[in-house]
C-alpha cells in the first residue's frame, strides 16, 4: 500500500445513511480520511451531488496549497521526508528503496536545510536551486 500523498485529490461520491439517503463526499487527507455531507438524496440530483462534490475538492486543494506554501522548506522536510526528532522516514521516503532513502536523507540534512531551511517554499525559485545543484556536483559531503 502506498502511502505517499495525492497531489490533486479528487475524492469520492457515495450514497450513505440507513432510511433516509444523502451525498456523502471522502478524500484522504495524509492519514486520515475527511468528509462531508452534500445533502440529501431525495433533494439533490446525482448531477447536483457531482458539481457540489467537485466544487468543494476544489476548495479542499486550494486550501492545502495555500497553506502548504506558507511553511519553512524546512519544516515541509521534516513533515513529509525525514523526522529528525523520532529519527524516522516518512511518507515520501516510506516508498523508496533503502539505498534512496539513506542517500535522500543524508542531503537533506547536509546540503538541502543548511542552505534552504529556513527560506519559506514559495520564495525558492527553480533557476535557484538548479544554479545551486550544479555547483554542488562534485563535492562530498561527509
Amino acid at each position: 500500500m502506498s502511502r505517499t500523498r495525492q497531489r490533486d485529490r479528487k475524492g469520492s461520491l457515495l450514497i450513505k445513511g440507513g432510511r433516509r439517503k444523502f451525498w456523502h463526499s471522502q478524500w484522504p487527507e495524509g492519514e486520515k480520511r475527511r468528509s462531508k455531507k452534500l445533502g440529501w438524496c431525495d433533494e439533490m440530483t446525482q448531477s447536483q451531488a457531482e458539481r457540489a462534490h467537485r466544487q468543494h475538492m476544489e476548495k479542499v486543494n486550494c486550501q492545502r496549497d495555500a497553506a502548504g506554501d506558507a511553511i519553512t522548506l524546512e519544516a515541509f522536510l521534516q513533515r513529509f521526508y525525514w523526522d529528525e526528532e523520532s529519527r524516522q522516514y516518512l511518507d515520501e521516503l516510506m516508498t523508496k528503496k533503502f539505498s534512496t532513502r539513506r542517500d535522500m536523507k543524508k542531503v537533506i540534512r547536509q546540503i538541502v536545510i543548511p542552505r534552504f531551511g529556513k527560506r519559506r517554499r514559495d520564495s525558492i525559485k527553480t533557476c535557484e536551486l538548479q544554479s545551486f545543484f550544479a555547483s554542488r556536483i562534485g563535492h562530498e559531503d561527509g
